[in-house]
């Protein structure tokens, strides 16, 4: 079978395509689609035709920085976090079902291929977080703070302890360090982070495994309303570090990143109906995780600027100086 032009994609179709008709019965058979690189995974969308009707496929073949590219990953084989990742889809899919909540949904789990390192998925006809407006995105961030909340205390395993600003060393450690390479106010920015994890020892705080990676491209919303999460890193933290990295993203848009117009005080409306719909206000612990996000951010920005007129570059650090402040 045909994988178009991208090494590597005719193996991971053909591992597919033996595949399909114990999942979808005699008869099923596959037709190639799309191939297409992501930051860190490579993304095939082949359709499979079974008794008279089509279904999509998202087969997702992890990337990482020892493989840079789908043949380095596949002759890695296969990876114990990429079968944790569809076991936790297997465990999200009975969450929600168990939920019974009409704003929840998912993604269905298909199968995990260890011999090409793949998770399959269905595809589920919706848009990203970032593409919904107005009284529907807030109707979005409440059902998506109901799913953190199931999240991390059916399979997050969340439980309340003081905050440890030890557990972040290494974290901030690397953000100090990248700071001091960029200079400046980002440098300034990165080296307050240190004693300001220190004032807050002993808070008040919950630990769980977290999604890890609640940016609004992994945030899909459907026709009806319903919010599915995609794509978890299972990173142990305090929860709010992804209410946070999602908060950090709402914030500084490219847009406003560009122009230099931070977007003033208080919170997002989309954050703060996460937050509501969590069910647990914005404490000290969490506006902190806020900060860094948006360091981490900066960061990303200024260590990928080459590219970026200077005034625009200006713009930007505006924007992150008033979100760090």
């Amino acid at each position: 079978m045909s994988g178009g032009t991208v090494p590597g994609a005719a193996a991971v179709l053909d591992a597919v395509a033996a595949a399909v008709q114990g999942w979808y019965g005699p008869g099923a058979a596959l037709e190639p689609g799309g191939v297409r690189r992501r930051a860190w995974s490579c993304h095939l969308t082949p359709t499979v035709t079974a008794a008279g009707r089509a279904v999509e496929l998202i087969v997702k073949v992890p990337l990482w920085e020892g493989a840079p590219d789908l043949q380095a990953a596949l002759a890695a084989g296969p990876q114990p976090g990429t079968r944790a990742e569809f076991e936790t889809l297997q465990a999200i899919e009975a969450m929600v079902a168990a939920a019974g909540d009409p704003g929840l949904t998912v993604v269905h789990p298909v199968a995990y291929l260890p011999a090409v390192n793949a998770v399959v998925t269905e595809r589920l006809p919706s848009v990203p977080l970032k593409a919904v407006r107005g009284g529907r995105a807030r109707a979005a961030g409440l059902a998506l703070g109901r799913w953190l909340r199931r999240f991390h205390d059916e399979i997050g395993g969340a439980a309340e302890a003081p905050f440890d600003p030890a557990v972040m060393d290494a974290d901030l450690g690397d953000i100090a360090a990248r700071g001091r390479r960029i200079g400046g106010a980002a440098a300034a920015a990165a080296a307050a982070l240190g004693p300001a994890a220190s004032a807050l020892a002993g808070a008040p705080a919950r630990r769980a495994v977290t999604h890890g990676d609640l940016g609004p491209s992994n945030i899909l919303v459907t026709a009806g309303g319903a919010v599915a999460v995609i794509d978890p890193n299972l990173v142990e933290a305090p929860v709010g570090a992804d209410a946070a990295k999602l908060a950090a993203a709402l914030r500084t848009p490219r847009t406003r990143l560009m122009a230099g117009l931070p977007r003033g005080s208080g919170l997002h409306p989309v954050e703060a109906a996460v937050l509501e719909g969590y069910g647990r206000a914005p404490d000290a612990v969490y506006r902190f995780l806020r900060r860094v996000a948006v360091m981490r951010r900066w960061l990303e920005v200024e260590e990928s600027a080459s590219g970026v007129r200077a005034a625009a570059l200006g713009g930007a650090r505006r924007v992150f100086e008033a979100e760090t402040a």
